[in-house]
């Protein structure tokens, strides 16, 4: 039998351990578009074409008192701020438990996130901008 638990995933940013998952989705892994895509010629020939587009948007989902909070705000403002900007950092979402592995060289925070303050704790959904992505969908090991 299989079981998962995502507490058998790391997911690390910038050589740092993001922790303080919001309820739900915590992790979405978004590629930018299709690895193919097709064309039919006029005489029903179809050419198939490899895109080399490996750009991805990850979100990561927060709860608003998640200490990962302050970490992202100190990287994305350096990275607004700094003349050069902080630059790219390495992203790696690894299942301890499986064999799924999302490895990124080059990912940095696209955007600030939205604030909605309200009468109990929100989430924070921090958008990370990857160049190239090496997706790895794996299974989870038997118990």
């Amino acid at each position: 039998m299989k079981t998962y638990d995502f507490k058998h995933y790391s997911v690390i940013f910038a050589d740092t351990l993001i922790e303080g998952w919001a309820p739900g989705t915590a992790v979405t892994v978004s590629p930018e578009g299709p690895g193919f895509t097709d064309q039919v010629g006029t005489d029903g020939n179809v050419v198939r074409e490899r895109s080399n587009d490996r750009r991805v948007t990850v979100t990561f989902a927060l709860m608003q008192t998640s200490e990962s909070n302050d970490f992202l705000s100190d990287l994305y403002l350096a990275d607004r701020e700094l003349l050069n900007g902080r630059g790219p950092a390495s992203l790696r979402i690894v299942d301890r438990f499986g064999s799924t592995v999302f490895e990124a060289a080059k990912a940095w925070i696209q955007k600030d996130p939205e604030a909605t303050l309200d009468a109990t704790a929100t989430e924070r959904e921090w958008e990370i901008r990857v160049a190239e992505m090496r997706p790895f969908h794996g299974s989870v090991r038997d118990d």
